[in-house]
């Protein structure tokens, strides 16, 4: 593999594109222009390079290998195959001959066309060095290193009594649009298609004057083809007229006031959700089918979304995120991918990396219920991590409350399906059914305590003194809710 091949596979591993399903993220942006991007690093990046060189070279360094081997052989058949030595070189007393001075000229030409070659070799060859030093094993990050021995790091720096520095510091970040996709679902054998045809969004660095909304489209909302419904949204801001219709509909008071300018103020009083609740109206009363009009006034209470936490604690973290994104896909559930450097933060806020991630991803799970309505946020803690939290809490020290372990629900939106459901039974089930996981290798790291209590503490009171002890334990926190 020459430099080029392997620039050209850096470029290729840092925009995953062995991973055509990625959709979240960066990702998301470098697989809308997947194309224009292999053509470039396929194709342009050597034309570019190569044309860059183009005016080092002149007509007398075209075919100068095969000028070169025809001049050799035309001196061995004239002067004898002796006339070179043993390395290649014309003997010296051939070099003041006619075809001697040609050889001497053409072999300089040569030499010449293997210096700019061995220049643009050096070039994708700095280039690779260059953009290696910003991304390793799936994160992008810049490593300032000056030793290749112990990874030896050093920052800008001119001379500045203080200087203040963070790891990305000379990375930007570019607001980019929306970028809405069509939204599929099925209802029985019914397919429902949600697209978005028209949209007027915030661009660069403006931001809206007006909040926008989702609304059926003017000119063509409903489509009906066989088992099949098109739903056609534009995505904008609502006219003075949609403002009075939805606002009467969202039950604001009409204050009744004329002025145009405090009906541009009414919209932000307006929620998406009562605008949903009409569409839903006109949809139903629109679609001529009986039988899908009959699923559609079908109430479905339970709509799932998915929240994936990369807390960049370990490498190649991001595989977790695309197997989640994976499963995700397949069954149609909307993704929420999240990625922030947890152990910067705990750092700066000097806590435990346990402390600063549950911190970071409570607050996620806060904003995700508030800006999409969300009902519940149900986490996946079982029976084994509610031991664990029990014995963390008795040897840190703790009351009654503490002894209670983990709540199975908490101020009504975080609740805990799993909690007294242990982690044997749950492996039993997936392995039953075929289903694939994937396990977090820093579970096994014992430098956490709470890895202590799940490897050793636990195993060890369960082969010593009582195999049943999450069980039991169970039952001495449901007497101690019961109680208090």
């Amino acid at each position: 593999m020459n430099n080029l091949q392997k620039f050209q596979q850096l470029l290729k591993d840092i925009f995953q594109f062995d991973c055509a399903d990625l959709d979240f993220g960066i990702y998301r942006i470098l697989n809308y222009k997947r194309k224009q991007i292999e053509k470039f690093i396929d194709e342009d990046l050597k034309t570019k390079v190569e044309s860059a060189f183009a005016k080092h070279k002149d007509e007398r360094l075209k075919n100068i290998d095969q000028k070169f081997e025809e001049i050799k052989e035309k001196i061995a058949q004239t002067l004898g195959p002796d006339a070179f030595t043993p390395t290649g070189d014309l003997k010296d007393e051939f070099k003041t001959t006619p075809l001697g001075k040609d050889f001497l000229n053409i072999k300089e030409q040569k030499e010449e066309a293997e210096k700019i070659d061995e220049i643009k070799n050096d070039v994708f060859n700095d280039l690779y060095n260059f953009f290696s030093r910003y991304y390793e094993e799936g994160d992008f990050i810049p490593q300032y290193r000056y030793s290749i021995k112990g990874h030896k790091y050093a920052i800008p720096y001119d001379g500045e009594e203080v200087k203040l520095y963070w790891a990305n510091q000379d990375q930007y970040y570019i607001k980019t649009g929306l970028l809405f996709r069509d939204y599929t679902f099925k209802v029985e054998d019914k397919k429902i298609i949600f697209r978005t045809v028209s949209a007027k969004e915030e661009l660069g660095s403006n931001k809206a004057t007006k909040q926008r909304f989702f609304i059926l489209d003017d000119e063509d909302p409903i489509e009906e083809k066989n088992n099949e419904i098109i739903v056609r949204f534009q995505y904008r801001e609502l006219t003075e007229e949609e403002i009075k219709i939805y606002k009467q509909t969202s039950k604001i008071e009409d204050e009744k006031d004329e002025d145009e300018e405090e009906n541009k103020n009414q919209s932000k009083k307006i929620k998406q959700e009562s605008i949903n609740e009409k569409i839903k109206k006109q949809i139903i009363d629109d679609v001529k089918n009986n039988t899908i009009k009959l699923l559609l006034q079908k109430e479905y209470k339970l709509s799932l979304f998915v929240s994936h936490y990369d807390h960049k604690i370990r490498k190649n973290s991001y595989k977790d995120a695309m197997f989640v994104y994976q499963l995700c896909k397949q069954k149609s559930i909307p993704f929420f991918y999240t990625a922030s450097p947890v152990p910067l933060y705990a750092k700066r806020e000097k806590l435990s990396l346990e402390m600063a991630g549950r911190e970071l991803r409570y607050r996620l799970w806060y904003f995700l219920a508030k800006k999409y309505d969300l009902q519940r946020v149900a986490l996946a803690h079982h029976l084994d991590d509610l031991a664990e939290e029990v014995f963390l809490k008795i040897i840190r020290g703790t009351g009654k409350r503490g002894l209670s372990g983990i709540p199975i629900k908490r101020e009504d939106l975080i609740i805990r399906p799993f909690l007294f459901v242990s982690k044997e039974e749950i492996r039993r089930f997936v392995e039953e059914r075929g289903l694939k996981w994937v396990e977090d290798p820093t579970n096994n790291d014992l430098r956490f305590v709470r890895n202590k209590v799940r490897h050793l503490l636990i195993p060890y009171l369960e082969q010593n003194f009582n195999k049943n002890i999450k069980q039991n334990l169970k039952k001495f926190i449901l007497i101690l809710k019961v109680s208090a």
